[in-house]
């Protein structure tokens, strides 16, 4: 998951307690899993999944729609506060909307305060939250479609297959071979032989299972997982809540 029950601070902080945490915990599995499908479609869904490492993507375009960004369209101005702050203010709306009301074996009742009046649904927030959250989704859409052609590829994780010979330590080192350009890297030795490697450049255009040489020399490492791309974006609309 993305979001956890430590998330629902400042803007979106709700009273807590063990009843009430155990029941937001259903609402973010069930409505972060909605939200996703809807914003980015099945396969890309899927994709983004498989693609979280602790609750962050790994893949460099896919991280671009994670964070913030914000650009220029047209006359246009696009702002996106993130997929975690869009997911928040979508769970906070279901959260809210539903607490309205209260189920009894008599059947649904207004909730009722001994210190306060409740608000009626016209007079809360969950609206604008749910509208800034709406905004967020839709300015994500847009920097995909906007980007549908930005190449992935980027080399991410890698295994050394041959550790070479008469390597000294180096940094940004070019490798050679495989299906893309431009992945160079850091490498660590032990008399010459290659021990370690961090990637320096990630490159672009690269597959899983591209064997690479490392400079030179005879020493070469698999890609054992590369950035994913939007070429499966198949995501929906959403609009806003029109009555505000």
């Amino acid at each position: 998951m993305i979001v956890t029950t430590a998330d629902f601070k400042g803007k979106f902080k709700m009273s807590t307690g063990t009843y009430i945490d155990d029941n937001l915990v259903e609402y973010m599995t069930r409505y972060e899993r909605i939200y996703l499908l809807k914003l980015l479609g099945v396969n890309m869904y899927n994709q983004f999944i498989s693609d979280l490492s602790n609750g962050v993507p790994r893949s460099p375009l896919f991280l671009s729609i994670f964070n913030q960004l914000a650009f220029e369209q047209c006359d246009e101005i696009v702002i996106s506060n993130g997929i975690k702050d869009m997911l928040l203010g979508c769970i906070y709306f279901e959260w809210q909307r539903d607490l309205i009301n209260a189920e009894t074996p008599q059947g649904g009742v207004i909730p009722k305060s001994e210190t306060s009046e409740i608000a009626s649904t016209l007079y809360t927030t969950m609206w604008n939250k749910y509208n800034d959250a709406i905004r967020t989704y839709r300015a994500i859409r847009k920097y995909i479609t906007y980007n549908a052609n930005a190449v992935g590829g980027q080399v991410i994780l890698t295994e050394i297959v041959d550790g070479g010979t008469g390597y000294s330590d180096a940094i940004n080192v070019p490798c050679l071979g495989g299906d893309g350009t431009g992945l160079t890297v850091d490498i660590t030795t032990e008399d010459g032989v290659i021990t370690s490697i961090a990637i320096n450049q990630a490159g672009t255009g690269y597959k899983v299972g591209n064997t690479v040489s490392i400079g030179e020399g005879e020493a070469s490492i698999i890609l054992t997982y590369v950035g994913l791309d939007y070429s499966q974006f198949n995501g929906q609309n959403l609009e806003f809540a029109y009555w505000l």
